[in-house]
Protein backbone atom coordinates (compact mmCIF):
# COMPACT_ATOMS: atom_id res chain seq x y z
CA UNK A 1 0.00 0.00 0.00
CA UNK A 2 3.04 2.45 0.66
CA UNK A 3 3.91 2.01 -2.70
CA UNK A 4 0.44 2.82 -4.50
CA UNK A 5 0.36 5.89 -1.88
CA UNK A 6 3.97 7.08 -3.04
CA UNK A 7 3.04 6.81 -7.24
CA UNK A 8 -0.08 8.32 -6.43
CA UNK A 9 2.08 11.02 -4.58
CA UNK A 10 4.37 11.14 -7.30
CA UNK A 11 1.93 11.76 -10.15
CA UNK A 12 0.20 14.47 -8.27
CA UNK A 13 3.60 16.39 -7.80
CA UNK A 14 4.94 15.25 -10.80
CA UNK A 15 2.34 15.48 -13.58
CA UNK A 16 -0.99 16.62 -12.51
CA UNK A 17 0.54 20.13 -10.53
CA UNK A 18 3.07 20.80 -13.81
CA UNK A 19 -0.05 20.65 -16.36
CA UNK A 20 -2.22 22.82 -13.98
CA UNK A 21 0.41 25.43 -14.17
CA UNK A 22 0.87 25.03 -17.65
CA UNK A 23 -3.03 26.33 -18.11
CA UNK A 24 -1.46 29.54 -17.82
CA UNK A 25 0.16 29.57 -21.32
CA UNK A 26 -3.11 28.07 -23.38
CA UNK A 27 -3.15 30.91 -25.56
CA UNK A 28 -5.27 33.73 -26.96
CA UNK A 29 -4.57 34.26 -30.28
CA UNK A 30 -6.84 32.07 -32.52
CA UNK A 31 -4.28 30.95 -35.04
CA UNK A 32 -2.19 29.72 -32.50
CA UNK A 33 -2.71 26.20 -31.32
CA UNK A 34 -1.55 24.70 -28.56
CA UNK A 35 -2.67 21.10 -27.46
CA UNK A 36 -2.39 19.04 -23.69
CA UNK A 37 1.36 18.15 -24.52
CA UNK A 38 2.91 21.30 -25.33
CA UNK A 39 0.64 22.69 -22.04
CA UNK A 40 2.13 19.99 -19.70
CA UNK A 41 5.86 20.97 -21.26
CA UNK A 42 5.46 24.46 -20.34
CA UNK A 43 4.02 23.60 -16.85
CA UNK A 44 6.92 21.19 -16.28
CA UNK A 45 9.29 23.89 -17.37
CA UNK A 46 8.44 26.60 -15.48
CA UNK A 47 7.97 24.91 -12.30
CA UNK A 48 11.61 23.51 -12.89
CA UNK A 49 12.14 27.38 -13.26
CA UNK A 50 10.68 27.67 -9.79
CA UNK A 51 12.24 24.65 -8.50
CA UNK A 52 15.85 26.34 -9.39
CA UNK A 53 15.17 29.46 -8.00
CA UNK A 54 14.25 28.35 -4.34
CA UNK A 55 16.62 25.10 -4.29
CA UNK A 56 19.68 27.74 -5.20
CA UNK A 57 18.24 30.40 -2.64
CA UNK A 58 18.37 27.64 0.31
CA UNK A 59 21.58 26.89 -0.44
CA UNK A 60 23.06 29.57 -0.17
CA UNK A 61 21.51 31.36 2.34
CA UNK A 62 20.69 28.82 4.54
CA UNK A 63 23.24 26.56 6.50
CA UNK A 64 21.32 23.89 8.62
CA UNK A 65 18.38 21.88 7.29
CA UNK A 66 18.52 23.96 4.27
CA UNK A 67 16.75 21.12 2.38
CA UNK A 68 13.46 20.97 4.23
CA UNK A 69 13.14 24.65 4.03
CA UNK A 70 13.74 24.00 -0.05
CA UNK A 71 10.66 21.24 -0.14
CA UNK A 72 8.36 22.95 2.26
CA UNK A 73 8.63 26.71 -0.08
CA UNK A 74 8.52 24.85 -3.39
CA UNK A 75 5.70 22.28 -2.20
CA UNK A 76 3.95 25.30 -1.36
CA UNK A 77 4.78 27.52 -4.55
CA UNK A 78 4.24 24.21 -7.20
CA UNK A 79 0.52 23.83 -5.38
CA UNK A 80 -0.19 27.84 -5.59
CA UNK A 81 0.95 27.92 -9.22
CA UNK A 82 -1.16 24.91 -10.50
CA UNK A 83 -4.48 26.36 -8.37
CA UNK A 84 -3.08 30.21 -10.15
CA UNK A 85 -3.51 27.81 -13.31
CA UNK A 86 -6.11 26.51 -13.15
CA UNK A 87 -7.98 29.69 -12.45
CA UNK A 88 -6.49 31.81 -14.73
CA UNK A 89 -7.64 29.27 -17.61
CA UNK A 90 -11.42 29.27 -16.01
CA UNK A 91 -11.66 32.81 -16.07
CA UNK A 92 -10.30 32.57 -19.87
CA UNK A 93 -13.30 29.79 -20.13
CA UNK A 94 -15.62 32.07 -18.45
CA UNK A 95 -14.85 35.41 -20.10
CA UNK A 96 -15.26 33.36 -23.41
CA UNK A 97 -18.59 31.87 -22.96
CA UNK A 98 -19.82 35.34 -21.72
CA UNK A 99 -18.74 36.79 -24.50
CA UNK A 100 -20.59 33.74 -27.03
CA UNK A 101 -23.91 33.85 -24.86
CA UNK A 102 -27.31 35.12 -26.27
CA UNK A 103 -30.53 33.81 -26.62
CA UNK A 104 -32.20 30.61 -27.66
CA UNK A 105 -30.69 28.77 -30.55
CA UNK A 106 -28.10 31.29 -31.47
CA UNK A 107 -26.37 31.35 -28.34
CA UNK A 108 -25.63 27.56 -28.58
CA UNK A 109 -24.89 27.64 -32.55
CA UNK A 110 -22.00 30.26 -31.42
CA UNK A 111 -20.88 28.03 -28.53
CA UNK A 112 -21.00 25.28 -30.66
CA UNK A 113 -18.92 27.39 -33.90
CA UNK A 114 -16.88 28.59 -31.09
CA UNK A 115 -15.25 24.98 -29.75
CA UNK A 116 -14.62 24.01 -32.86
CA UNK A 117 -13.00 27.29 -34.95
CA UNK A 118 -10.40 27.12 -31.86
CA UNK A 119 -11.52 30.89 -30.31
CA UNK A 120 -11.29 32.33 -27.30
CA UNK A 121 -8.46 30.66 -25.03
CA UNK A 122 -9.45 26.94 -24.23
CA UNK A 123 -7.34 24.13 -24.96
CA UNK A 124 -7.58 23.27 -28.84
CA UNK A 125 -7.56 20.11 -29.66
CA UNK A 126 -9.22 20.32 -33.44
CA UNK A 127 -7.98 23.32 -35.00
CA UNK A 128 -9.62 24.58 -38.44
CA UNK A 129 -7.76 24.19 -41.81
CA UNK A 130 -8.34 22.07 -44.70
CA UNK A 131 -7.48 18.85 -42.47
CA UNK A 132 -7.56 17.48 -39.37
CA UNK A 133 -5.30 17.16 -36.30
CA UNK A 134 -3.96 13.76 -35.05
CA UNK A 135 -3.57 13.52 -31.44
CA UNK A 136 -3.83 11.12 -28.86
CA UNK A 137 -7.48 12.42 -27.94
CA UNK A 138 -9.72 13.02 -31.31
CA UNK A 139 -6.68 12.10 -34.16
CA UNK A 140 -8.25 8.24 -33.62
CA UNK A 141 -11.25 9.71 -34.75
CA UNK A 142 -9.88 11.61 -37.64
CA UNK A 143 -8.03 8.40 -38.71
CA UNK A 144 -10.99 6.23 -38.65
CA UNK A 145 -12.89 8.48 -41.45
CA UNK A 146 -9.96 7.64 -43.85
CA UNK A 147 -10.08 3.73 -42.68
CA UNK A 148 -10.58 2.92 -46.28
CA UNK A 149 -7.35 4.70 -47.22
CA UNK A 150 -3.78 2.73 -47.16
CA UNK A 151 -2.31 5.23 -44.68
CA UNK A 152 -4.39 4.63 -42.15
CA UNK A 153 -3.40 1.09 -41.48
CA UNK A 154 0.08 2.45 -41.93
CA UNK A 155 0.11 4.48 -39.31
CA UNK A 156 -1.50 2.56 -37.58
CA UNK A 157 1.24 -0.35 -37.86
CA UNK A 158 3.83 2.38 -37.20
CA UNK A 159 2.16 3.83 -33.86
CA UNK A 160 1.93 -0.09 -32.57
CA UNK A 161 5.32 -0.50 -33.58
CA UNK A 162 6.35 2.64 -31.30
CA UNK A 163 4.88 1.57 -28.61
CA UNK A 164 6.15 -1.58 -28.30
CA UNK A 165 10.01 -0.38 -28.45
CA UNK A 166 8.92 2.08 -25.90
CA UNK A 167 7.39 -0.72 -23.66
CA UNK A 168 10.70 -2.57 -24.39
CA UNK A 169 12.64 0.76 -23.39
CA UNK A 170 10.85 1.31 -20.45
CA UNK A 171 11.05 -2.46 -19.36
CA UNK A 172 14.88 -2.90 -19.85
CA UNK A 173 15.47 0.67 -18.21
CA UNK A 174 13.61 -0.73 -15.33
CA UNK A 175 14.67 -4.51 -15.14
CA UNK A 176 18.60 -3.99 -16.08
CA UNK A 177 21.58 -2.58 -13.59
CA UNK A 178 23.95 -0.27 -14.80
CA UNK A 179 26.96 0.60 -13.14
CA UNK A 180 28.06 4.14 -13.76
CA UNK A 181 30.95 5.83 -11.61
CA UNK A 182 28.77 9.46 -11.74
CA UNK A 183 25.91 7.89 -9.54
CA UNK A 184 28.51 7.56 -6.42
CA UNK A 185 28.03 10.98 -6.34
CA UNK A 186 24.28 12.44 -8.26
CA UNK A 187 22.25 9.42 -6.50
CA UNK A 188 23.95 9.47 -3.40
CA UNK A 189 23.56 13.55 -3.34
CA UNK A 190 19.90 12.98 -3.36
CA UNK A 191 20.28 10.64 -0.46
CA UNK A 192 21.75 12.59 1.43
CA UNK A 193 19.49 15.36 1.04
CA UNK A 194 16.35 13.00 1.65
CA UNK A 195 18.08 11.45 4.71
CA UNK A 196 20.23 14.23 6.69
CA UNK A 197 18.45 17.66 4.91
CA UNK A 198 21.20 19.27 3.76
CA UNK A 199 22.06 20.14 0.24
CA UNK A 200 25.69 20.04 -1.34
CA UNK A 201 27.65 20.08 2.43
CA UNK A 202 28.25 16.60 2.85
CA UNK A 203 30.92 14.37 1.16
CA UNK A 204 29.15 12.01 -0.93
CA UNK A 205 31.90 9.52 -1.17
CA UNK A 206 33.46 9.08 2.15
CA UNK A 207 30.35 10.99 4.48
CA UNK A 208 31.05 14.01 6.58
CA UNK A 209 30.43 17.62 6.47
CA UNK A 210 32.21 19.32 4.10
CA UNK A 211 32.30 23.27 2.98
CA UNK A 212 29.11 23.83 0.48
CA UNK A 213 30.55 22.16 -2.99
CA UNK A 214 30.21 25.73 -4.66
CA UNK A 215 31.28 23.19 -8.48
CA UNK A 216 28.17 21.61 -8.13
CA UNK A 217 26.11 23.70 -5.98
CA UNK A 218 24.38 25.37 -9.14
CA UNK A 219 23.38 21.87 -11.42
CA UNK A 220 20.49 21.37 -8.56
CA UNK A 221 19.05 18.20 -10.47
CA UNK A 222 19.67 15.87 -7.59
CA UNK A 223 18.04 18.03 -5.11
CA UNK A 224 14.80 17.88 -7.43
CA UNK A 225 15.04 13.97 -6.84
CA UNK A 226 15.63 14.07 -3.53
CA UNK A 227 12.09 16.56 -3.63
CA UNK A 228 10.24 13.55 -5.54
CA UNK A 229 11.43 11.34 -2.80
CA UNK A 230 10.74 13.30 -0.12
CA UNK A 231 7.17 14.30 -0.78
CA UNK A 232 6.12 10.51 -2.54
CA UNK A 233 7.96 8.35 0.46
CA UNK A 234 9.80 6.61 -2.32
CA UNK A 235 13.73 6.25 -1.39
CA UNK A 236 15.70 8.10 -3.29
CA UNK A 237 17.97 5.15 -4.28
CA UNK A 238 14.96 3.47 -6.04
CA UNK A 239 12.82 6.89 -7.54
CA UNK A 240 16.43 7.65 -9.37
CA UNK A 241 16.95 4.08 -10.94
CA UNK A 242 14.05 2.44 -10.77
CA UNK A 243 10.99 5.01 -10.98
CA UNK A 244 11.96 7.81 -12.87
CA UNK A 245 13.09 6.11 -16.15
CA UNK A 246 9.30 5.31 -16.36
CA UNK A 247 8.78 9.51 -16.04
CA UNK A 248 11.36 10.82 -18.33
CA UNK A 249 11.57 8.45 -21.38
CA UNK A 250 7.71 9.03 -22.05
CA UNK A 251 8.46 12.84 -21.73
CA UNK A 252 11.56 12.37 -23.87
CA UNK A 253 9.22 10.94 -26.75
CA UNK A 254 6.71 13.58 -25.82
CA UNK A 255 8.90 16.63 -26.55
CA UNK A 256 9.90 14.38 -29.84
CA UNK A 257 6.13 13.91 -30.45
CA UNK A 258 6.19 17.85 -30.55
CA UNK A 259 8.93 18.21 -32.91
CA UNK A 260 7.82 15.52 -35.42
CA UNK A 261 4.27 17.21 -35.20
CA UNK A 262 5.49 20.79 -35.84
CA UNK A 263 7.93 18.91 -38.68
CA UNK A 264 5.15 16.91 -40.65
CA UNK A 265 2.30 19.96 -39.92
CA UNK A 266 0.69 17.42 -37.37
CA UNK A 267 0.05 19.28 -34.17
CA UNK A 268 1.68 22.24 -35.19
CA UNK A 269 1.51 25.83 -34.76
CA UNK A 270 -0.15 26.94 -37.58
CA UNK A 271 -3.63 25.67 -39.03
CA UNK A 272 -2.09 24.75 -42.48
CA UNK A 273 -3.05 21.22 -42.90
CA UNK A 274 -2.75 20.34 -46.55
CA UNK A 275 -2.62 16.13 -46.61
CA UNK A 276 -4.93 14.04 -44.83
CA UNK A 277 -4.85 13.13 -41.60
CA UNK A 278 -3.56 9.62 -41.89
CA UNK A 279 -0.67 10.37 -44.24
CA UNK A 280 0.10 12.91 -41.66
CA UNK A 281 -0.20 10.56 -38.73
CA UNK A 282 1.89 8.14 -40.52
CA UNK A 283 5.06 10.53 -40.86
CA UNK A 284 4.85 11.15 -37.49
CA UNK A 285 4.63 7.52 -36.41
CA UNK A 286 7.90 6.22 -38.47
CA UNK A 287 9.73 9.75 -37.01
CA UNK A 288 8.88 8.09 -33.45
CA UNK A 289 9.74 4.82 -34.54
CA UNK A 290 13.33 5.99 -36.00
CA UNK A 291 14.06 7.52 -32.52
CA UNK A 292 13.21 4.24 -30.94
CA UNK A 293 15.72 2.52 -32.63
CA UNK A 294 18.48 5.19 -32.22
CA UNK A 295 17.81 5.21 -28.44
CA UNK A 296 17.85 1.38 -28.76
CA UNK A 297 20.93 0.65 -30.39
CA UNK A 298 22.51 4.33 -30.40
CA UNK A 299 25.27 3.52 -27.84
CA UNK A 300 27.96 3.16 -30.01
CA UNK A 301 30.06 4.91 -27.60
CA UNK A 302 30.15 6.00 -23.85
CA UNK A 303 29.37 9.34 -25.32
CA UNK A 304 26.47 9.45 -27.22
CA UNK A 305 22.79 10.41 -25.91
CA UNK A 306 21.10 7.84 -26.80
CA UNK A 307 23.49 5.93 -24.24
CA UNK A 308 23.18 8.71 -21.47
CA UNK A 309 19.17 8.01 -22.09
CA UNK A 310 19.44 4.38 -21.41
CA UNK A 311 21.68 3.77 -18.76
CA UNK A 312 21.83 7.05 -16.86
CA UNK A 313 18.54 8.58 -17.55
CA UNK A 314 18.25 10.34 -14.19
CA UNK A 315 21.67 12.08 -14.37
CA UNK A 316 21.43 16.11 -15.02
CA UNK A 317 23.80 15.69 -18.04
CA UNK A 318 21.33 12.87 -19.39
CA UNK A 319 18.55 15.03 -19.49
CA UNK A 320 20.40 17.89 -21.04
CA UNK A 321 21.00 16.01 -23.77
CA UNK A 322 17.60 14.09 -24.20
CA UNK A 323 15.68 16.72 -23.46
CA UNK A 324 17.00 20.65 -23.31
CA UNK A 325 18.40 19.95 -26.72
CA UNK A 326 14.90 18.82 -28.19
CA UNK A 327 13.42 21.87 -26.88
CA UNK A 328 15.94 23.84 -28.38
CA UNK A 329 15.04 22.23 -31.45
CA UNK A 330 11.53 22.80 -30.97
CA UNK A 331 11.59 26.40 -30.20
CA UNK A 332 13.78 26.83 -33.21
CA UNK A 333 11.02 25.12 -35.03
CA UNK A 334 8.59 27.58 -33.94
CA UNK A 335 10.68 30.51 -34.84
CA UNK A 336 11.33 29.80 -38.04
CA UNK A 337 7.17 28.74 -38.58
CA UNK A 338 6.41 32.59 -37.79
CA UNK A 339 8.89 35.21 -36.56
CA UNK A 340 6.81 38.34 -37.27
CA UNK A 341 3.49 36.76 -37.78
CA UNK A 342 1.45 33.47 -37.99
CA UNK A 343 0.87 32.07 -41.30
CA UNK A 344 -2.67 31.30 -41.98
CA UNK A 345 -4.34 30.45 -45.10
CA UNK A 346 -7.10 32.77 -44.73
CA UNK A 347 -5.13 35.69 -43.36
CA UNK A 348 -1.56 36.68 -41.52
CA UNK A 349 -2.82 37.93 -37.91
CA UNK A 350 -0.57 40.33 -36.19
CA UNK A 351 0.36 39.60 -33.01
CA UNK A 352 1.35 41.06 -29.76
CA UNK A 353 5.12 41.43 -28.64
CA UNK A 354 3.45 39.25 -25.27
CA UNK A 355 1.87 36.67 -27.60
CA UNK A 356 4.94 36.57 -29.85
CA UNK A 357 7.28 36.32 -26.47
CA UNK A 358 5.24 33.14 -25.12
CA UNK A 359 4.03 31.14 -28.01
CA UNK A 360 7.04 31.50 -30.72
CA UNK A 361 9.64 30.28 -28.98
CA UNK A 362 11.40 32.95 -27.32
CA UNK A 363 9.65 32.06 -23.21
CA UNK A 364 10.69 27.92 -24.25
CA UNK A 365 14.00 29.17 -24.67
CA UNK A 366 14.17 31.04 -21.26
CA UNK A 367 12.90 27.90 -19.44
CA UNK A 368 14.76 25.68 -21.14
CA UNK A 369 18.03 27.91 -20.31
CA UNK A 370 17.18 27.36 -16.90
CA UNK A 371 16.87 24.18 -17.31
CA UNK A 372 20.43 23.57 -18.99
CA UNK A 373 21.72 24.87 -15.85
CA UNK A 374 19.83 23.00 -13.45
CA UNK A 375 21.00 19.77 -15.00
CA UNK A 376 24.84 20.30 -15.31
CA UNK A 377 27.26 23.43 -15.63
CA UNK A 378 28.27 23.44 -18.83
CA UNK A 379 24.77 22.88 -19.88
CA UNK A 380 24.43 26.95 -19.91
CA UNK A 381 27.28 27.14 -22.37
CA UNK A 382 26.24 24.86 -24.65
CA UNK A 383 22.21 26.12 -24.16
CA UNK A 384 23.61 29.61 -25.27
CA UNK A 385 25.77 28.48 -28.08
CA UNK A 386 22.65 26.39 -29.77
CA UNK A 387 20.50 29.36 -29.37
CA UNK A 388 22.33 32.02 -30.25
CA UNK A 389 23.62 29.36 -33.43
CA UNK A 390 20.26 29.26 -34.49
CA UNK A 391 18.79 32.64 -34.34
CA UNK A 392 21.81 34.09 -36.09
CA UNK A 393 20.80 31.79 -38.54
CA UNK A 394 17.28 32.21 -38.38
CA UNK A 395 18.10 36.11 -38.23
CA UNK A 396 19.93 35.78 -41.63
CA UNK A 397 17.20 33.43 -43.26
CA UNK A 398 14.56 35.63 -42.56
CA UNK A 399 16.35 39.10 -42.93
CA UNK A 400 15.52 40.03 -39.37
CA UNK A 401 17.83 41.13 -37.03
CA UNK A 402 15.25 41.32 -34.07
CA UNK A 403 16.13 37.07 -34.46
CA UNK A 404 19.46 37.36 -33.81
CA UNK A 405 18.86 40.17 -31.21
CA UNK A 406 16.28 37.86 -28.98
CA UNK A 407 17.89 35.00 -29.45
CA UNK A 408 20.57 37.08 -27.45
CA UNK A 409 18.42 38.20 -24.49
CA UNK A 410 17.17 34.95 -23.69
CA UNK A 411 20.68 33.96 -23.13
CA UNK A 412 20.50 36.62 -20.19
CA UNK A 413 20.19 33.50 -17.63
CA UNK A 414 23.31 31.47 -19.33
CA UNK A 415 25.63 34.87 -18.78
CA UNK A 416 24.56 35.59 -15.36
CA UNK A 417 24.76 31.28 -14.36
CA UNK A 418 28.53 31.30 -15.86
CA UNK A 419 29.59 34.31 -14.24
CA UNK A 420 27.85 32.78 -10.77
CA UNK A 421 30.11 29.44 -11.42
CA UNK A 422 33.15 31.04 -12.22
CA UNK A 423 33.12 33.52 -9.01
CA UNK A 424 32.10 31.20 -6.74
CA UNK A 425 34.43 28.18 -8.04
Amino acid sequence: MSYVTGAIKLIFFLIALPFCTGLVFVPRAKSLKRTFHIVYIYGWLFNMAVFFTVSVACIFFIEQNNFMYCVITYAVLQILLAVAGVAVYAGRRLRHDTKGGGDGATSSSKTKVSAGSGSGSHIEFNPPGTGKTFDVIQGFSSLLKERGRRNFLEAVILWAVFGGLLAFQLYKAVTTVFFDGDNIYYVVQSLIAAQQGTMYREIPYIGGSTELDMRHALAVMPMWFAYLSEVSGIHATALCRTVMPLFLLPFVYLIWFAVGGEIYGVMSSHDDYSRPAAERAADVGLFMCALSMLAIFGSVSIYTAERFLMTRTWQGKAMFANIAVPLILLGVLWINRASNTVRNKRADEKLSLLNRFFYNGWFLFLLVNILSGMCTSMGAAFAAALICASCSVSAIRKRDLRIMLLGMLVCIPNALYMAAYILLK
